[in-house]
């Protein structure tokens, strides 16, 4: 599911996946708003 994530949103300037313990987070808030 990371390999995924990352993959996906490696087009999206500041997106960020965090492969954390027992869940991923997909971080947006550093995305410039268009």
């Amino acid at each position: 599911v990371y390999k995924a994530l990352v993959e996906k949103t490696k087009c999206i300037p500041g997106s960020k996946v965090e492969n954390n313990k027992f869940c991923v987070s997909v971080h947006f808030r550093c995305v410039e708003e268009k």
